[in-house]
């Protein structure tokens, strides 16, 4: 990670490179640092023996070594985790790619300049000028089993995964003979298409549709991966179709990147869906806190008991809210997790009077049918 520092730069940062950085007096006197790292499979100023040992079979070396070197300036107090830059061009660039799929938690930013991402895919196309010269560095996938293998575990743009990257900045040149623009590119375009705007890459933001605009914005906030995110009614100028996909997105990617959200809505159709936790304010003062459920059952005045009475119920109360503790055999099975609009459908359905309430595969109630009635009745 190179440290050019003609503009200030944090103070405990360490910017880390694929080989030796330029070091700026200036930077360090800031309190930021440039190490060189000794990496298998880059240079031989450690040997010839020492560069083989990163290389085809050993590929993987290299990568470790590099995430050793983070590890150690953290583990030496000279930095901490997500105050680390990386930075590397070409092969580099792929070292860089390949350290943030394994270990994205370690790095606050990261540079790739023409990064050599696609691995596979290019050294597996032989009409490329410098693919089959690379065969010997790098093993040759159309031929070896192996090699293909190896390569498909450590190629950047095959390993992308749904979880907190860094802030990255890739590059690319249109005309370079030996990394092609596409590469950087088709890293990027994982990530488009798992918020959703795949077809727009070429479109400015304002030339997209009002729902399109919120992908963008949405994968924009995540890209941050900040602890807590604020959304202040992102949703609220969206039709309602494609306020649902927004929600269901959103819920994806909650699910697997568990970030904290402040989210403000003046839906509460749209609250109950997508909040663990819900908060009911009235001029600027919280009245109650609470799951979807406790709200709506244990209402704690009649303000809330108002703001909730044309809420359709059973698509919130679940079914182990009003489960009792005996099980029954030969009766329909529903999970405790099951809202009551879902749970009525099957048990009606069944011409049985109960079920039993199932959590994690177990058994642990069942639930009347006259119950669930009973329990929207006190909540219409």
């Amino acid at each position: 990670m190179h440290a050019r520092a003609k503009n200030p730069i944090p103070k405990g940062w360490a910017f880390v490179a694929e080989r030796n950085p330029t070091t700026d007096p200036e930077a360090a006197l800031k309190g930021s640092m440039a190490p060189i790292g000794g990496y298998k499979g880059f240079g031989n100023d450690r040997g010839f023996q020492w560069y083989r040992t990163g290389k085809l079979k050993h590929k993987i070396n290299t990568f470790l070594d590099f995430i050793s070197a983070a590890e150690t300036l953290i583990e030496r107090k000279l930095t901490s985790k997500g105050r680390i830059v990386t930075h590397g061009g070409s092969a580099g660039g792929m070292l860089v790619g390949a350290v943030i799929n394994m270990r994205p938690d370690l790095f606050g930013a990261a540079v790739a300049e023409v990064p050599f991402v696609d691995v596979l895919n290019t050294m597996s196309d032989e009409t490329l000028p410098l693919t089959p010269p690379e065969w010997v560095e790098w093993g040759n996938p159309i031929t070896d089993a192996d090699a293909c293998r190896r390569m498909r575990s450590y190629s950047p743009y095959d390993n992308v995964s749904a979880q907190a990257y860094p802030p990255i900045l890739a590059t690319a040149g249109i005309s370079d003979p030996r990394v092609t623009y596409w590469e950087p590119a088709n890293r990027g375009q994982r990530w488009i298409e798992r918020v959703g705007p795949s077809g727009y890459e070429t479109y400015y933001t304002p030339q997209l549709s009002g729902g399109m605009q919120q992908r963008v914005r949405l994968a924009r906030a995540l890209a941050t991966d900040a602890e807590i995110l604020l959304m202040d009614e992102p949703f609220s100028a969206l039709d309602p179709s494609i306020r649902t996909d927004m929600q269901e997105i959103l819920l994806g990617l909650q699910t697997e990147l568990h970030k904290t959200i402040i989210f403000i809505t003046h839906d509460l159709d749209e609250a109950l869906r997508l909040g663990n936790s819900i908060a009911i304010l009235r001029n600027g003062e919280v009245i109650q806190i609470g799951t979807a459920q406790q709200i709506v059952m244990n209402p704690v005045d009649d303000y809330i008991a108002d703001f909730i009475k044309e809420i359709n119920c059973s698509r919130v109360i679940q079914v182990s809210s009003i489960m009792d503790n005996g099980v029954f055999s030969r009766v329909p099975e529903i999970d405790g997790d099951m809202v009551l609009e879902d749970a009525l459908q099957i048990v009606s359905n069944s011409g049985s009077a109960v079920a039993t309430v199932t959590m994690g595969g177990q058994s642990v109630g069942s639930v009347r049918l006259d119950t669930m009635i009973s329990a929207l009745s006190r909540n219409v």
